[in-house]
């Protein structure tokens, strides 16, 4: 909805589930007041771009007891937190939450983790932001201690928008073995341009995140840019795949050996005897048979 209604057509949508509002960077709180001390008890899909936070936060306090996902862009760290702020007060069944994340606001996160326990996915919009100092990058391992110390047990899904930073192996490596015993996170990275790792990183993430799935920790770990189910880091598996066929044919040999190996143990044979030993088992039956 991109033109504002008069309050008593929004009052008339008593029975309202999901309301859609985009504005305009230079609106102001007049423009929007139609929807200041709106209450939309039913309501539980919300969406929002450029709408006037005064306005936003009073919708949320007085509508927001059964809202269950939000979604909102706004581009600075004070309308962040008193957005972050009215939903962990006003939204206890909230289970999908889309917003812009800033170092700072890293305290209301925890706390809107404390409070929404029914939380399934977090969509993190991560922008490269510029300050006097330059730009400023995400702190991954504060993200990361915060969201394993503090997310409820529903929540398992994260993903991060709109940024081409990797977060560090370590940072990761902390996540992940702090997630153990609860339900298989997935991590999902929307990139922006075609750099990312260079081919031998890509490699050592690929391994790793491996060896996480095999220990039932990682349900996804998915590189993509616009659609999520294309996981940029399989497509990069594949082509290393068919650019060195090599690796796979050694994989498979080592395989083959290693079953040859203990084979060849269970029947007691070893290199310069020729005729190896029957097993155990054998000779105890053939024994028997006397």
């Amino acid at each position: 909805m991109c033109e504002q209604l008069e309050t008593k057509v929004f009052a008339s949508f008593v029975n309202l589930k999901m309301l859609e509002l985009k504005g305009n960077r230079t609106d102001s709180e007049l423009k929007w007041n139609n929807i200041r001390d709106l209450s939309l008890l039913y309501l539980q899909t919300l969406k929002v771009r450029n709408i006037p936070i005064n306005c936003l936060t009073n919708l949320i306090i007085s509508s927001g007891r059964q809202l269950t996902k939000i979604c909102y862009h706004y581009k600075d760290v004070f309308s962040n937190k008193l957005l972050i702020r009215a939903i962990y007060q006003n939204c206890p069944n909230l289970i999908y939450l889309e917003l812009l994340y800033r170092n700072k606001i890293i305290l209301d996160l925890e706390k809107l983790l404390i409070n929404c326990r029914y939380l399934k996915r977090i969509d993190f919009n991560i922008y490269h932001y510029k300050e006097l100092r330059g730009y400023l990058y995400v702190r991954w391992h504060q993200l990361f201690c915060t969201l394993a110390v503090s997310s409820p047990p529903s929540l398992f899904e994260f993903v991060f928008k709109y940024t081409d930073e990797n977060p560090e192996f370590i940072c990761l490596k902390y996540l992940f073995d702090s997630w153990k015993g609860r339900h298989p996170i997935s991590l999902k990275f929307k990139k922006e341009r075609d750099y990312y790792y260079d081919s031998n990183q890509y490699v050592s993430l690929i391994e790793f995140i491996e060896s996480y799935k095999e220990k039932g920790i990682i349900e996804k770990f998915v590189h993509y840019h616009d659609d999520e189910d294309l996981n940029l880091l399989e497509i990069h598996k594949a082509k290393r795949v068919v650019n060195n066929p090599e690796t796979v044919e050694t994989k498979t040999t080592s395989i083959w050996n290693k079953f040859k190996e203990e084979f060849n143990k269970y029947l007691g044979y070893s290199p310069g005897n020729k005729y190896p030993t029957p097993p155990r088992e054998y000779i105890v039956k053939e024994e028997r048979k006397k």
